[in-house]
């Protein structure tokens, strides 16, 4: 989508929810979100003074976990969170996807970095065999 077509700019202040619907996307053995969460050029988020982490969660398979950050030190870190729609969920109100238009490499080491910031809010239940849902 091209920088004009993108929706309204989430406040640095907002804090957004990531649904973590993949096993690959947690290091149990530090009890945290991996990187690959937030390694993709575009990923959803919901804007969490608009969802609860129960709506955030009810829209994705029982089991899957929530971390947060901020939106405005995600920002900083090129991860650009903006008001969209979601053609699954229409009514979710709350959507936001975060772009990332830094190459993987970089992108990779910057969602390094965005990890340190996260916040786990639900600890994911998954079995790795499930692919994620984004």
């Amino acid at each position: 989508m091209s920088e004009a077509r993108r929706g309204a700019e989430v406040p640095a202040s907002e804090t957004l929810s990531r649904a973590i619907t993949s096993a690959d996307w947690w290091v149990a053995a530090e009890n945290r979100v991996s990187s690959a969460a937030f390694a993709f050029p575009v990923f959803s988020v919901d804007i969490a003074s608009m969802a609860t982490p129960e709506e955030t969660l009810d829209r994705f398979r029982l089991g899957s976990g929530l971390v947060q950050f901020n939106a405005g030190a995600g920002r900083q870190l090129g991860f650009d969170a903006r008001q969209e729609l979601d053609e699954d969920f229409p009514d979710n109100l709350a959507h936001a996807n975060v772009y990332c238009a830094l190459p993987k490499s970089e992108r990779k080491r910057h969602a390094q970095q965005l990890v340190l910031l996260t916040s786990v809010v639900r600890i994911p239940a998954l079995s790795r065999q499930e692919p994620p849902l984004d």
